[in-house]
């Protein structure tokens, strides 16, 4: 199983919820947070990073599972940055490897929400810090989540041979 990540899509949503938080949440003098929550070019260079720590927490959970791990660009999308898992485990549920990419961005969004929200406004991070947790729990499931084995037709009436003590 591969899971992908457009990490300028993680970027694009963490920001739209900073500025929602921002609008919908004011001082007790009743201002806005957006000028708070809203990101200078500067300060959303350490999403970046942020993103890279998250995609720690990701690798260092699946890597029981973990066969390959690469960060950076796509070939034939070079201004493309990208974040990529190689999950290889016995009898993968191929079904579920969509439902886990998406588990993972959604991870990754929490994470980078919450750790920029812990530098800007830490009273509104714990919330994005219960989401990272529980996200990481259902990330790690979806993964780890086999298929059964194959059934067959076959019965003890069909064994054949002999065993020797």
């Amino acid at each position: 199983m591969e899971i992908t990540i457009l990490l300028d899509n993680v970027k694009d949503v963490v920001k739209r919820q900073l500025s929602i938080i921002g609008k919908h949440h004011s001082t007790q003098k009743g201002d806005t947070l957006f000028a708070v929550s809203t990101l200078s070019s500067l300060e959303e260079t350490v999403m970046q990073q942020y993103i890279e720590d998250g995609a720690q927490l990701v690798a260092s959970n699946l890597s029981p599972v973990l066969q390959g791990y690469t960060f950076g660009k796509k070939a034939g999308l070079e201004k493309v940055s990208y974040l990529s898992f190689d999950v290889n485990t016995t009898r993968s549920n191929d079904a579920l490897s969509e439902a886990a990419q998406d588990s993972v961005k959604t991870l990754l969004i929490a994470y980078v929400t919450q750790s920029v929200l812990a530098m800007v406004l830490p009273e509104l991070a714990g919330k994005y810090a219960t989401d990272v947790q529980t996200q990481l729990l259902a990330t790690t499931r979806l993964v780890f989540t086999k298929t059964p084995p194959s059934s067959s037709e076959k019965t003890l009436a069909d064994c054949e041979g002999s065993v020797t003590l």
